[in-house]
């Protein structure tokens, strides 16, 4: 009975212990201080630059943008961008990046990052509205 009781404990206690480690993981952010400085609205969309602090030193698989539940992927622009997944720790610049959106729309930009093989780490990087300083 005693070993039973053993391992259903071990059969609950791994998914708690898991579960634990993933919202640990999921609440330290890859990049924080993300902020859109500044906004050119265009007639693709809008470009958009700013600046951050990535904390993490994970890979970036992607940023999309969501507009009125449509999700976009974000256009890399600039010969200069340096790619998400290469960058260094610290404070640093970013952009121009093309978001698909019309002006006074709401814009919520979403990274998704790996930062080790078990799950992808995915997060809000900041929302603003197309045109609005």
């Amino acid at each position: 009975m005693k070993r039973l009781l053993a391992d259903a404990a071990a059969f609950v206690a791994f998914p708690l212990l898991l579960w634990g480690v993933y919202a640990a993981d999921q609440s330290y952010p890859v990049v924080a201080d993300f902020r859109v400085v500044t906004q050119v609205v265009t007639q693709d969309g809008v470009l958009i630059e700013g600046a951050m602090d990535k904390r993490r030193n994970c890979r970036m698989l992607e940023v999309v943008s969501v507009v009125d539940d449509e999700v976009m992927p974000v256009a890399f622009m600039g010969a200069g961008e340096m790619p998400l997944y290469k960058r260094p720790l610290g404070p640093q610049k970013w952009g121009p990046w093309l978001v698909i959106a019309d002006p006074k729309r709401g814009v919520v930009l979403h990274a998704r990052h790996v930062c080790h093989g078990a799950w992808d780490h995915t997060a809000v990087l900041t929302s603003f509205v197309v045109g609005v300083q």
